[in-house]
């Protein structure tokens, strides 16, 4: 009974209902609306499982309320939950739930296609959907060479397109480059200067920029141009085009596509009534708790402003009279003198944005705590527009860990693995680069990492263990180093540079042994065996870094979504039809889509907002892991927001209060799950609905709180660092129910973030009770790494099929895993579904302007 109050309290935080039920005796109400006596087929989905989910919140362990739940989660088309639920009733003796798990067994064993060709007609059509859907998609209004259909190429008229589709922007330096500012249509004087650039130069013209200095009364006569309007281009083209290529192609089952048509709309609206609901009670409650610093913040933005609005850049362009000035503030300003003449195509450093990712290691010896920089990369947002940078760590015995994947005794082989293992190298994939700098071993060693030898390992994980010796340096020592250090924590540090202000670093945890508050205090660590089973576990986790200078269209991201998934599901059919090693030895690799972060990023902005990036944004995706006392391991998938600083042309710090308070709200609901995703805009709406307080924290009511210590010293840190915090009135309430978050709030700007126990953002934990699903997914990144290296992949379990579905967030698709536990032939449908589902969203706003 202990496993089914255990699971059954996990399932009530995983899938709980919507609220806004309110019912005195939620067991009774539950028993009327999902029991044995009311047909499967008159249970009011979304009612039962609101009463459902408050009954097993009271009665975490009774088996018959589990059942019950679960038929509401099946009536609701939610499959795969529903069926995990009937098994936790059946473990508590319940017949009825036992037949009911194996009749949606059989019910997801008979939908799928159990033939080769049927997975192959059903594979194909997807791929010819995809690209059918690229192919009627709208220019891309980001393309330069799009702009210039219509224009003639004359310089006048490509600085009148420009000074009318763009609006300027106040910030300093080289944040969003020509795409940048064709994505948001706007920018600063420098961005749009070398967006007319990259237009004169595809038209022919030889182009140079200008620079000067502008006097404070010129900078103040370009302030109203802030607030201007412009155009917005190319709607984004929704679902209908989708549903209506589905509906042409005979391939796909008419139910099927009825399917995804209700479940889309209905994620949709939920998205849209959750977003709006949740900003209608949180924007209020925090603007209150800030009244007052708005015009000492909004007096300093305007001056910042003004300074960056003085370093003023424009084009000339050489004629037959030499040199003309092209400058889209000519109107506004008159023709300047130019105190300084610059190349393009070389900027100097002090004028480009950068963000710098660092892994950190925190080791422990004898003589206290130390830290090492294993990796430092820098790189500017012009550059990685559409493409996420990733961190892994690979781990030395790797190979042991894989060569094993299919043993029965796989779970202890694993433990086994994890035990073993004596060293791991941070590696950063951009692209298809790969980057590395040193390693580290469980004792504490540092040395180079050299992935030179990788290269020659031949196709897959099995190819790579044979040259990880070399990797490593040679073979494993037998004895421990002289003076052996525990490797205590390690970090992702973010530095975000933005010319003419101060780098902001923000670190996020890898793992941690030790612990804020442990850390604070001097204390010397004993590590268990539990901790550093979980210190491997974590390392096995990986974590998508995007930076952003401009904000994806909701276009772009569906022009991307149809590309790479296309290219992705031909290696499905691949997968499928292979017969052989050789046969799978030559299937390309397909590039992954970071689509989690990349859909955050497009529904950030209403399209007609003047609100904007003012320097790099940074929003991570992790996977992340962590080892149990009770031999379980728990999977977790957080979105998570480093950076968003933005700028306005007017009520400064209310806009950047706005975005924050939308950001975390977006972060929330577009978590897996997102109702029982931890997230400060969720716990706080709730609270607000339920008539509880959150208020400013000082040091004095911080200290009187019974709180974890490593809590604690989160939030006396961020006190510390002269954040406003506003978090739930009852802090130790709060955090006995696990639901302490809180805002952090810049009250020098506005810029707001809400932050949980673990200094991120929005997360969802799951038990993993198969020790499968963590080695597919944890390797299935070093999968994408040897087929990098090699050019193929070679192992259906360690590369494509994974890689795309652990990390991506193709799970965010709303449409997966209604079809039961997958067998050999259902996870090609689920596939199917996560990439229309894909589509879907990525082509769809969900955000009202």
């Amino acid at each position: 009974m202990r496993k089914l109050t255990r699971t059954l309290a996990f399932a009530v935080l995983l899938l709980a209902a919507p609220a806004g039920l309110q019912a005195q005796e939620p067991v009774a109400l539950c028993d009327s609306l999902a029991g044995e006596a009311v047909p499967l087929a008159d249970i009011d989905a979304e009612t039962a499982l609101a009463a459902c989910g408050a009954a097993l919140a009271e009665q975490p362990a009774e088996p018959r309320l589990a059942y019950q739940y679960a038929r509401a989660l099946e009536r609701a088309g939610r499959l795969q939950d529903a069926g995990r639920l009937y098994g936790w009733a059946a473990e508590g003796g319940l017949a009825p739930a036992a037949a009911a798990q194996q009749r949606l067994a059989s019910l997801a064993a008979a939908s799928a296609p159990a033939q080769p060709a049927q997975v192959e007609d059903l594979l194909a059509g997807t791929a010819a959907l995809l690209r059918r859907y690229g192919a009627s998609l709208p220019a891309d209004p980001s393309d330069p060479l799009a702009v210039l259909t219509g224009l003639d190429g004359n310089p006048a008229e490509l600085l009148r397109w420009v000074a009318a589709e763009t609006r300027p922007v106040a910030y300093r330096g080289a944040l969003r480059g020509a795409r940048g500012v064709l994505l948001d249509r706007a920018g600063n004087s420098l961005d749009r200067a070398l967006l007319l650039t990259a237009l004169l130069r595809q038209a022919g013209w030889e182009t140079r920029l200008a620079r000067a200095q502008l006097s404070p009364a010129q900078a103040a006569a370009l302030l109203p141009g802030l607030q201007r309007g412009v155009a917005v281009p190319a709607a984004p083209p929704g679902r209908q085009p989708v549903l209506e290529l589905l509906r042409a192609d005979t391939r796909f089952d008419p139910a099927m596509v009825a399917e995804i048509e209700t479940q889309s709309a209905a994620e949709a609206e939920r998205l849209r009534a959750g977003y709006a609901g949740r900003m209608a009670l949180l924007l209020p409650a925090l603007q209150a708790a800030t009244a007052g610093l708005a015009p000492a913040a909004d007096a300093a933005a305007e001056a910042a402003a003004l300074e960056a609005l003085a370093d003023h850049v424009w084009v000339q362009v050489r004629g037959a009279q030499g040199w003309q000035d092209l400058d889209p503030e000519a109107q506004v300003l008159g023709p300047l003198a130019a105190g300084e003449i610059l190349d393009p195509a070389a900027l100097p450093e002090e004028l480009r944005h950068a963000v710098t990712l660092r892994v950190v290691l925190e080791l422990q010896d004898t003589a206290g705590l130390r830290e090492e920089r294993l990796l430092e990369w820098q790189g500017h947002p012009p550059e990685l527009l559409e493409q996420a940078v990733v961190l892994v760590h690979l781990p030395r015995r790797m190979g042991t860990v894989e060569q094993s994947f299919g043993a029965a005794d796989y779970p202890a082989r694993l433990v086994a693995a994890l035990d073993g293992e004596t060293g791991w190298v941070p590696m950063l994939q951009i692209g298809r680069e790969l980057v590395s700098d040193r390693l580290f071993t469980r004792d504490g060693e540092i040395a180079a990492a050299d992935l030179a030898p990788l290269a020659g390992a031949g196709s897959g994980i099995s190819g790579l263990s044979g040259s990880l010796d070399a990797a490593f340096g040679g073979p494993e020592e037998a004895a421990a180093p002289a003076e052996p250090a525990i490797p205590t924590a390690e970090w992702l540090e973010i530095e975000i540079h933005a010319p003419g202000a101060a780098p902001i670093v923000q670190r996020r945890t890898i793992f941690d042994l030790l612990g804020p508050a442990a850390r604070r205090a001097g204390t010397k660590l004993a590590p268990t065996q539990d901790q550093l089973r979980d210190r491997a576990v974590h390392l096995l986790g990986r974590t998508e870094v995007l930076i952003g200078g401009a904000a994806p269209t909701p276009l772009l991201l569906a022009r991307l979504a149809s590309q790479d998934l296309a290219g992705l599901v031909d290696s499905l059919r691949r997968l499928a039809a292979a017969t052989d090693a050789a046969e799978l030895a030559a299937v390309p690799p397909a590039p992954p889509l970071p689509y989690a972060l990349l859909r955050f990023a497009s529904q950030r902005f209403p399209r007609d907002s003047t609100t904007a990036l003012a320097s790099p944004n940074v929003v991570l995706h992790h996977l992340r892991y962590a080892w149990n006392p009770d031999g379980t391991i728990t999977e977790g998938l957080e979105l998570d927001i480093v950076g968003n600083q933005v700028t306005a042309g007017g009520d400064w710090f209310q806009r950047r209060l706005a975005q924050g308070v939308s950001d975390t709200v977006l972060e929330g609901l577009l978590s897996p799950a997102a109702d029982a995703a931890q997230n400060a805009a969720r716990f706080h709406a709730e609270d607000l609905a339920a008539g509880k307080a959150w208020t400013p924290l000082d040091a004095a009511r911080l200290a009187t709180a019974p709180l974890p210590p490593d809590l604690a010293a989160r939030l006396a840190a961020d006190l510390e660092a002269g954040y406003l915090v506003v978090a739930p009135a009852d802090l130790a309430a709060a955090a006995a129910a696990d639901r302490l978050a809180w805002w952090r709030i810049d009250p020098a700007s506005g810029t707001a973030l809400g932050l949980l126990k673990t200094g991120g953002g929005a997360e969802l934990f799951e038990t993993v009770y198969s020790y499968v699903n963590i080695a597919s997914c944890a390797l299935s990144g070093y999968g994408l790494i040897s087929a990098i290296i090699n050019k193929r992949i070679a192992d259906t379990v360690v590369g494509v099929l994974t890689t795309g579905i652990c990390v991506s967030g193709m799970a965010l698709g709303g449409l997966n895993a209604r079809l039961g536990t997958p067998n050999p032939d259902t996870k090609y449908v689920l596939y199917v579904f996560d990439a229309i589902g894909m589509i879907i969203d990525a082509g769809s706003n969900l955000i009202p302007s």
